[in-house]
Order: structure tokens, then C-alpha cells, then sequence
């Protein structure tokens, strides 16, 4: 029995021992030790707000401030660039929030002025949201503590905690949109309060930065108004001039015929239908006014019909022509219902709008419901599926 005890005696006394580490001397010295205890996630509105949980496992107190490095996401997709702390991260800081901004997704946060007893935790809560671009269907989080090596810890091996999450389980970022503003270019919008948007309070939103300025770069546009066109008659931003001069002539098609003296130096599109359509063309440099059609005559030289507008034109197995502003409107609707394997085999895409020039292409007015999403394309057209709806396109410049 006597011997039992001396084991559990010496059992004892190595449990006290736990915490203690050897200097260089020899001299056993108490060392505190962090470590990670939790990573809790909740959602908080539109944001995901997490809460760290760090533990002195150690037998001394930590005194010492210490940086704590969170990396966001995989490294290889689009970063988080921005998170809030509680400010109650920082000891001796009044309630509050502190913003934090990284290009890649690290964030470094200093832990100040804590003394941190043997055995009590901290609690560093911060908040963010998914880029709405970041595609990647698994999230990481790496915490990475005492990234200096300032505090002198009884395990210097546990510093590292990784965090594997589901992308779909956090809140993303709202998707950004751009509008075109005369005034301002391309700024931030948001289609879905669009009425109240002081940017544009307008109809026309590019998906990204870089095709709202492929848009403006170099023109002139103006606010407009035309319930026709887009249905609300609550304006929209079009383009009406461009410092880019017009060329001497153009190949209209592609055999590279060009009209007669009339045409030189007019820019061409074509509307093909094979079965039956409506078609309408908007010439927004004659502000409004209908433009009219072109045709091939019997010696394959393009001419100009003077009596008939292009608004609410019927075509029916052929081809129409038409001149190229920048800006103009093109709404296009298919008359004709068919159905059946045989039927798309034949008609795989009865009705074509393309631009028969290099200098304009064709954009697309996408119709959803924050308002119209602009979207540049070259050859456009609908499918038999696309009978009996309204499509609208705009003529943009290269």
C-alpha cells in the first residue's frame, strides 16, 4: 500500500510539474501556453460574424501583446477584403467596431494590454461576407496566433488552427452593379432599389466594372426617356455621340460589297428571319425617329427604302438592313410557333441579329428583376423557345 501511495504521490507531483519548462540552466520556470478552445459561426444579418476562442493553458499569466493573423478563404479565388472587430478584442478600448482591410484576404489584429491568467480564454469576434465572385464550394479559415513569436509559450507547435466550411452556408456579399453616369462614369449601383439610386435612378447596369467602362470609354451619354423602348418611361442612360470619327466606308457584308455613293461610310447591321418576325430599329441619332430599311437590289448593290420605317416592321424569310448608330435600339419579337424535334433541327435559331461592321457591336438588355442588365454580345438571336417575348438590343461602339 505504501508503494501505491508513493506512485500516486510522484503521479501528483507530475501533474504540478504540467506548465513548467526547463530554461537553459536547468531551472524549471512556469510558461504560459495559447490554444485554441473554438471557432463558433453565426449569421448576423448580412454578415457572417465568427467568434475566436483562445485559452492560456499555460501556469504563468501572458502579459505580453500578441498578433493574431486571419486568412479568409482558399488563397486561389477572389479574397475578402474587408472584416470588422469588436473592439472589445482590445483590451482598454471602448465598445465599438475597428474595420480591417486586406488585398488577399490576411488580417493581422494585435491583442494588447491583456493579462491573460493560467486557465482564462479571449474572445475575438469579427465579421465579414463572402465575395459575391469567390466560387470555390469550400471556404477556409486558418488562424494563425503569436505570428511574432512575442510571447515565450510552454508548446510553440500549437499556434495554427484550420476551419473548413461549406461556402454555401455563409452569407455572401450582395452583387455589385454598375451604371453609366454622365457626370461620374462608372459608379457603384443598386439595381434593386434602382428608383432610389442617386447614381443613376435609371435602367441601365453593367455586371461588372470593366464593362460599364468598355462602354463609356471616350463617349458622351445622356439621359433619356422612352416608355416605348423600355416599358416604365422612367429614363435610362443611352449613348448619343463618340469622339471616335466615323470610317470613310465600311464592308456592309461578307462578300464586301458596298452600297452606292449614299451609303459610303455608313456602318451596317442584318436581321435575318426565317419563318416570321418583328423587328423595330430606333435611330437614336435622329432622336427618336424610325430608321428605315435597306436592301439588295438585282445587282447585289445595297439601296435605301425611304418608304418604309423600320418600327414594327414584319419580315417573313428574308433579310433586312439596316444602318449602325451608336446607340440605337433594336427590339425584335417571333411571330411564328413551331414545335417539335423537326422543327428545331430546321429552325435552330430562326431569328439572327448581327452587326456587319468592326467598328459597333451589339449589346443585350437583359430583363430581370432589379431593372435591365446591359451585357455586350456579338451574333444574338432567338430560339423557337423565344416565341411571343420582346428582346431589345443596343448598338455600342468597339
Amino acid at each position: 500500500m505504501a508503494i501505491a501511495v508513493g506512485f500516486l504521490g510522484l503521479a501528483a507531483l507530475a501533474a504540478g510539474f504540467a506548465g513548467l519548462k526547463a530554461n537553459s540552466l536547468g531551472i524549471t520556470v512556469a510558461k504560459p501556453d495559447l490554444s485554441f478552445v473554438s471557432s463558433v459561426k453565426k449569421i448576423d444579418g448580412k454578415l457572417n460574424k465568427f467568434i475566436l476562442t483562445l485559452k492560456n493553458s499555460g501556469r504563468s499569466s501572458i502579459t505580453e501583446p500578441f498578433v493574431l493573423n486571419i486568412q479568409l478563404g482558399n488563397r486561389l479565388d477572389v479574397p475578402v477584403k474587408n472584416i470588422k472587430v469588436d473592439n472589445r478584442t482590445f483590451a482598454n478600448v471602448e465598445e465599438g467596431y475597428t474595420n480591417l482591410k486586406s488585398e488577399d484576404g490576411s488580417f493581422d489584429i494585435a491583442i494588447k494590454n491583456y493579462k491573460l491568467r493560467p486557465g482564462q480564454t479571449v474572445a475575438i469576434t469579427y465579421w465579414f461576407a463572402v465575395p459575391y465572385e469567390y466560387v470555390n464550394d469550400k471556404f477556409g479559415i486558418l488562424y494563425t496566433w503569436d505570428t511574432t513569436n512575442d510571447i515565450s509559450e510552454l508548446d510553440e507547435t500549437n499556434n495554427t488552427n484550420n476551419q473548413v466550411l461549406n461556402t454555401n452556408m455563409l452569407v455572401r456579399e450582395p452583387r455589385k452593379y454598375w451604371c453609366l453616369n454622365f457626370d461620374k462614369q462608372c459608379v457603384t449601383s443598386d439595381p434593386i432599389n434602382n428608383g432610389q439610386d442617386p447614381n443613376c435612378g435609371a435602367r441601365v447596369y453593367y455586371s461588372t466594372e470593366s464593362s460599364c467602362q468598355e462602354a463609356g470609354a471616350g463617349k458622351d451619354y445622356a439621359y433619356v426617356d422612352n416608355e416605348e423602348i423600355l416599358g416604365s418611361g422612367s429614363g435610362y442612360y443611352t449613348l448619343v455621340t463618340s469622339t471616335e470619327p466615323v470610317s470613310s466606308a465600311s464592308s456592309w457584308g461578307k462578300n464586301g460589297v458596298r452600297g452606292d455613293s449614299d451609303s459610303a461610310g455608313l456602318e451596317f447591321g442584318r436581321i435575318s428571319c426565317e419563318l416570321e418576325c418583328e423587328v423595330t430599329v430606333m435611330n437614336n441619332n435622329n432622336h427618336g425617329v424610325f430608321d428605315t430599311r435597306w436592301y439588295l437590289d438585282e445587282t447585289n448593290t445595297l439601296q435605301n427604302d425611304p418608304n418604309t420605317t423600320l418600327e414594327i416592321l414584319k419580315l417573313e424569310n428574308e433579310d433586312l438592313i439596316f444602318v449602325l448608330h451608336a446607340g440605337d435600339i433594336i427590339r425584335v419579337k417571333l411571330l411564328t410557333r413551331m414545335a417539335g424535334p423537326i422543327a428545331i433541327a430546321n429552325h435552330p435559331m430562326p431569328l439572327k441579329v448581327e452587326s456587319l461592321s468592326n467598328k459597333y457591336s451589339l449589346g443585350y438588355w437583359k430583363n430581370t428583376d432589379f431593372g435591365y442588365i446591359f451585357e455586350k454580345a456579338g451574333l444574338v438571336g432567338l430560339s423557337l423557345g423565344d416565341f411571343g417575348q420582346y428582346f431589345y438590343y443596343t448598338v455600342v461602339l468597339n
